[in-house]
C-alpha cells in the first residue's frame, strides 16, 4: 500500500493565500536550511502530487521556470528538479 504524506505550507495562524489567491507571502522569509533540507528529502522520494487549482495555476509554472533558470539559487534549482520529477495531479471543481 502506498503513503500519503500531507505537504502544506502556511503560517501559524492558518494563513495559506491572500484574499485574491496570491501566495506571495511565501517568498517573504528565508526558509531554514534543516527545513528545505527536510522538504527536498520528502520531495524526492514522491512519485506523486496532488494540488488543488488555484495554487497549481501559480506553482507548476514557477517550478518549471526555476529547472530552467540559471540564476535561481541552488536550493530552487534543487527543488525544481524534484518537482519536476513527481507525476501531477491536479484537483478542481473547474472544468
Amino acid at each position: 500500500m502506498r503513503k500519503l504524506y500531507l505537504f502544506m505550507t502556511m503560517t501559524l495562524d492558518g494563513f495559506v493565500s491572500g484574499p485574491n489567491n496570491e501566495l506571495d507571502w511565501m517568498g517573504v522569509a528565508a526558509t531554514d536550511p534543516e527545513i528545505e533540507a527536510d522538504n527536498l528529502a520528502l520531495l524526492q522520494s514522491a512519485d506523486t502530487g496532488i494540488m488543488g487549482f488555484p495554487t497549481a495555476i501559480g506553482m507548476i509554472p514557477y517550478w518549471a521556470n526555476a529547472a530552467r533558470d540559471a540564476s535561481a539559487s541552488k536550493s530552487d534549482h534543487e527543488m525544481a528538479v524534484a518537482i519536476g520529477k513527481i507525476h501531477g495531479l491536479v484537483i478542481s471543481k473547474k472544468s
